[in-house]
C-alpha cells in the first residue's frame, strides 16, 4: 500500500497534502499558488484563523509583477468553484440535488465545482443563485478590492447566508432591540 496521495489540482503524488479554506487537498506547489487563505497543512478541516499564509500587504507586494496580476485574475475560476462547493454543503445538498434545482445534470454540477474547469457563464452562475438564494455580482474591480476581500476570506464568506437567512437573522435582531428597549 501506498504512502502517496494525490493533488486534486494537478497530477503530483505526494506523501503529504495541504487542505486549503475550500477543503481541497493539494500539493505543496499548488497550495502555495493557490487563491484560497486561511490554510494550514494537516487539518483535514477548518479552524478559525486570524493569520492567513499570505496577507495583505504579501498579496498586494506580489502584484507589482504582471504576470502575478494576470495570474491572481484568473483565478476567480478556483474561487467560483470554491464557493458552488461551500454554498453546496452549507445547504447539506448532494451534487444532485443542485442538479435538479438549477435544472442541470449531476456530472455538470462536478465540473462547476472542479477549480479547473473555468468555462461559467452567466446563466449558469444566475441559476447557482437562485438555487442558493444568494446574490450575484459580476463586475470589474481594482486589485486592492480583489486583495481585501481575499485578505478577509472566511467559510462564511465563501458560503453567505441565504436572503431567507439574513431575513430571519434582521428579525431576530429587531425582536432583541424592540425587548430591550425600556417602555414609558
Amino acid at each position: 500500500m501506498s504512502n502517496y496521495f494525490g493533488c486534486q489540482h494537478c497530477p503530483r503524488r505526494m506523501s503529504k497534502l495541504y487542505y486549503c479554506l475550500c477543503q481541497w487537498e493539494l500539493c505543496q506547489r499548488c497550495y502555495e499558488r493557490h487563491v484560497c487563505l486561511g490554510r494550514w497543512p494537516d487539518t483535514g478541516g477548518y479552524e478559525p484563523t486570524t493569520s492567513h499564509n499570505r496577507g495583505w500587504q504579501q498579496l498586494w507586494d506580489n502584484l507589482s509583477n504582471p504576470e502575478n496580476r494576470r495570474e491572481l485574475a484568473t483565478e476567480i475560476d478556483t474561487t467560483i468553484a470554491c464557493q458552488i462547493k461551500a454554498l453546496r454543503e452549507k445547504n447539506e445538498w448532494v451534487q444532485g440535488e443542485l442538479a435538479k434545482r438549477t435544472n442541470k445534470e449531476q456530472p455538470t454540477i462536478a465540473q462547476l465545482e472542479d477549480p479547473n474547469y473555468g468555462r461559467y457563464s452567466l446563466v449558469t452562475l444566475k441559476k447557482l443563485a437562485n438555487a442558493f438564494d444568494v446574490a450575484l455580482i459580476v463586475r470589474f474591480v481594482p486589485f486592492s478590492e480583489l486583495v481585501d476581500w481575499l485578505a478577509d476570506l472566511t467559510p462564511d464568506k465563501l458560503a453567505p447566508l441565504s436572503y431567507k437567512e439574513e431575513q430571519e437573522r434582521c428579525q431576530a435582531l429587531t425582536t432583541r432591540l424592540r425587548s430591550d428597549i425600556v417602555q414609558p
